[in-house]
Parts: C-alpha cells; sequence; structure tokens
C-alpha cells in the first residue's frame, strides 16, 4: 500500500504541474485576438477589454517605447520559448512514472493479484508520451526557426511573429492536453484498482 501510495503521489504531482505549465504558457501568451488588436491599440492606451473606471484622468507612459503589438509578441516568444526549454522535464518524469508503476504491476502478479486493467492503463500512458513529445517537439522547432524573429527574440516581421506565436502556443497546448489526460486516465485506473484490492479489515 505504501508503494501505492508513492506511485499516487508522483502522478498527482506532475499531473498538476503538466497543468500549471500549460496554463501559464496559455496565460502570458497574447491570444491571437489580441495579438491583433494589439496592433491598432494606440500607445498608452487600454488592453482590449480593459474599462477604466472612476475619473482620474491616466497616468502617461514615460520612455521611448510604446506597448505595441511588436512588444507583446516578443514578451510571449520569450515565454513560449522557456516554456519549450521546461518541458523536457515533463516528459521525464513521465517516463519515470511508466517505470514506476510497471514494477508495482509486476510486485502485485507476483502476489497473485489480476493487474489487467493497469497494464492496459499503463500502456495507454506509455503510447502517449511520444505523442506528446512530438507536439513539443514540434513547438521546439517553431521556435529554433524563430520566423519573424531575429537571433535576439526581436520582431522582424509582424505577420509571421504573429504565425510563429500562433503556431508554438498550439503545439503546446496540444502537448499539455495529451499528457494531462493520459495521467488523469492513469490516475484514474490506479484508483479503480486500489478500490476493487481493498482489504477488508
Amino acid at each position: 500500500m505504501n508503494t501505492f501510495s508513492s506511485l499516487k503521489k508522483m502522478i498527482v504531482g506532475s499531473f498538476f504541474a503538466t497543468v500549471i505549465a500549460a496554463a501559464a504558457v496559455v496565460a502570458v501568451m497574447a491570444t491571437p485576438a489580441e495579438i491583433a488588436s494589439a496592433d491598432n491599440r494606440p500607445p498608452g492606451g487600454p488592453r482590449p477589454g480593459q474599462v477604466i473606471s472612476g475619473t482620474r484622468p491616466t497616468r502617461p507612459i514615460s520612455g521611448t517605447n510604446p506597448i505595441t503589438g511588436t512588444v507583446r509578441l516578443e514578451a510571449a516568444f520569450k515565454m513560449v520559448s522557456r516554456a519549450v526549454e521546461n518541458y523536457d522535464e515533463h516528459i521525464t518524469r513521465a517516463n519515470e512514472q511508466v517505470t514506476r508503476i510497471n514494477e508495482f504491476i509486476t510486485t502485485e502478479k507476483a502476489a497473485g493479484k489480476d493487474t489487467a486493467t493497469l497494464e492496459t492503463a499503463v500502456a495507454a500512458f506509455s503510447a502517449a508520451i511520444p505523442q506528446a513529445q512530438a507536439k513539443f517537439d514540434s513547438a521546439e522547432a517553431i521556435v529554433a526557426a524563430h520566423d519573424g524573429f531575429d537571433a535576439d527574440g526581436k520582431v522582424t516581421d509582424e505577420t509571421q511573429a504573429k504565425t510563429t506565436v500562433q503556431n508554438a502556443q498550439t503545439a503546446m497546448r496540444e502537448g499539455s492536453e495529451i499528457l494531462r489526460k493520459a495521467q488523469a486516465d492513469m490516475m484514474k485506473a490506479m484508483r479503480d484498482y486500489r478500490r476493487a484490492n481493498a482489504t477488508t479489515p
């Protein structure tokens, strides 16, 4: 039971890490609508959908670098680049989970337990990992090509830069969803197995 608890803790921890990381990528990156509207927003103007309350005048923005679509694109590209760098850790954790679960299954089978449902679940989990990895690799390739950006992440072509950000975001989101669902299904299989094999006091 201790082994089961440690496996559950490992899967749950990685599951929430994947969800949080995916949410962070989406939260910090400009959506297609925001990117498009940012281009038409006057320097220092409100963000899309922002409501300015009260009658106090807006404080002027100092400096010579107004908030533009270019700035948003560069910030979004920087964030997705960091996210791409960090996703190897999630893939590594998922593979470690598969190894630990297979070890657990071997132990349970040796004790005469029926582990068929766990074997099916871990096989599906294992198959999902390279699928998620392929999405992350796609995002990594998009970032590496950095169409519309120079080597320092500065926008050189806004149209290409928008496409780069949007495509990288989509690939990251799809990879995260594949991994999240696989881990959620594995968690459910483990819970069901525990209930089915609970010992009566």
